[in-house]
C-alpha cells in the first residue's frame, strides 16, 4: 500500500488561511492552504482547485469538488470527507474516526488512518487505497461495483465488496478481520 501522496498539490500551496468555524472556500483554479485550529469548519475546494488543508481542531466537513486535487490532514480526528467525480484526494486522518462519505466515480482516494476507527465508501468506478494500519485498526470500508479497493489493516476491520473485480484486504493480525467478497 503506497503512503498518502501529497504530490498532487503544489508545494507552494499559497499562504496559510486560518478558518474560524465558518466556511473556507477555494475557488476554481486557485491554490489554497487552510487550517482549522478550533475545529468544526466547512472546507470546500471548488471545481479544479488545488487544496491543502489541516483540521487540527478536528470535526471538520471537507468537500473536494469535481476535478479538484486535495491533500487533507485531520490531525484532530473526526472529520468527514467527500471526494466528488474525478477528484484526487489524499487524506491523512492522524486523529482517527474519520468518514469518507463518498469517493465518487473516476476519483482516486488515498486514505491513511493511523488513529483507527475510519469509515470509507468507494463508489462505482472509483479507486480507493485505505491504510488502517496503526494502533487500533477498526476500520470499515464499502467498495461498490466496479470500484478498485485495496485495504490494509492491523485488526478488527470490515470490508464489504459488491460486484467488484479488484477488492483486496490484507490483515496483519487476522484478529477480527472480515472481508465479504474480497479477492
Amino acid at each position: 500500500m503506497p503512503p498518502t501522496d501529497s504530490s498532487n498539490v503544489p508545494s507552494d500551496a499559497g499562504p496559510l488561511t486560518i478558518c474560524t468555524g465558518a466556511m473556507c472556500t477555494c475557488n476554481a483554479g486557485e491554490i489554497c492552504n487552510f487550517d482549522c485550529p478550533a475545529g468544526g469548519c466547512d472546507i470546500v475546494c471548488i471545481n479544479g482547485s488545488s487544496c491543502q488543508s489541516d483540521c487540527s481542531g478536528g470535526g471538520c466537513n471537507i468537500d473536494c469538488d469535481v476535478g479538484s486535487q486535495c491533500d487533507f490532514t485531520c490531525s484532530g480526528g473526526g472529520c468527514t470527507f467527500d471526494c466528488d467525480v474525478g477528484s484526487v484526494c489524499d487524506i491523512d486522518c492522524a486523529g482517527g474516526g474519520c468518514v469518507l462519505d463518498s469517493c465518487d466515480s473516476g476519483s482516486t482516494c488515498n486514505v491513511d488512518c493511523p488513529g483507527g476507527g475510519c469509515e470509507a465508501i468507494c463508489e462505482v468506478g472509483s479507486t480507493c487505497n485505505i491504510d488502517c494500519t496503526g494502533a487500533t485498526g477498526d476500520c470499515q470500508t464499502t467498495c461498490n461495483a466496479a470500484a478498485a479497493c485495496n485495504v490494509a489493516c492491523d485488526l478488527d476491520c470490515q470490508t464489504e465488496c459488491t460486484l467488484t473485480p479488484t477488492c483486496t484486504q490484507s490483515c496483519d493480525m487476522a484478529a477480527g478481520c472480515d472481508c465479504t467478497g474480497c479477492n
